[in-house]
C-alpha cells in the first residue's frame, strides 16, 4: 500500500535569476524549495522544528529597476515627439510599454532578499522578492513554527535561565 501524497500550498512568486527559477512551497512540517535549471531540479526542505530565523532586507534593486524603466522611456518619449503619423504612434507605444513597466514595479512595492537560517546553513529564499509578500508570508509562517517549537516568552526563559554567576573586577595598574 503506497503513502498518501504530501499535500503543499504554493507560496505566490517565484525567483529567477540568469540560469533557472526557483518556488517555494509550505508542507505539514516544512518548507520546500524548488530550484530549477533547465531540465536540473533541487530540492531543499527547512522543517519547521529547524528554523532559527526568517530575515527580510530591504534591496535596493527596485529602485535600479525603475531608474532603468524610467531612462528607457525617456529616449522613446523623446523620439516620439519628433516623429510624424505612424512613427509618432509605434514610438508613444513603445515610450507606453516602458512606462507601464516602470507603474508596476512602483506599485509591486520595495524590493528585498529573504533568508531561511538553520544551525547548518543559511539559504536565500528567492520567491520572496518583495518586502510586502515576505512580510505576509512570514506572519503565516510564524503560527506554524510556534505549533512545533513552541513559544519563549523573554520573562519565562529569563526564569528558566540559570543565574549567571558574577565576580568583582578589581582596578588595574
Amino acid at each position: 500500500m503506497s503513502a498518501s501524497p504530501i499535500a503543499y500550498k504554493k507560496v505566490p512568486g517565484h525567483g529567477s535569476s540568469a540560469v533557472g527559477y526557483s518556488r517555494l512551497y509550505v508542507g505539514p512540517d516544512h518548507l520546500l524549495l524548488v530550484d530549477s535549471a533547465g531540465w536540473n531540479e533541487s530540492y531543499r526542505r527547512f522543517y519547521f522544528r529547524d528554523i532559527q530565523a526568517f530575515t527580510i532586507r530591504k534591496s535596493q534593486w527596485g529602485k535600479v529597476q525603475n531608474v532603468a524603466w524610467a531612462l528607457v522611456s525617456f529616449p522613446t518619449a523623446a523620439i516620439a515627439i519628433q516623429a510624424d503619423d505612424v512613427g509618432a504612434v509605434v514610438a508613444w507605444s513603445i515610450t507606453g510599454m516602458f512606462l507601464a513597466g516602470l507603474i508596476i514595479n512602483i506599485l509591486r512595492g520595495p524590493t528585498c532578499t529573504s533568508h531561511i537560517q538553520t544551525a547548518v546553513q543559511t539559504t536565500k529564499i528567492g520567491p520572496l522578492k518583495r518586502v510586502k509578500r515576505a512580510q505576509k508570508f512570514l506572519t503565516q509562517l510564524k503560527p506554524l513554527i510556534a505549533a512545533v517549537q513552541g513559544t519563549s516568552e523573554p520573562a519565562s526563559v529569563a526564569a528558566n535561565s540559570p543565574p549567571i554567576a558574577t565576580a568583582p573586577v578589581e582596578p588595574g595598574p
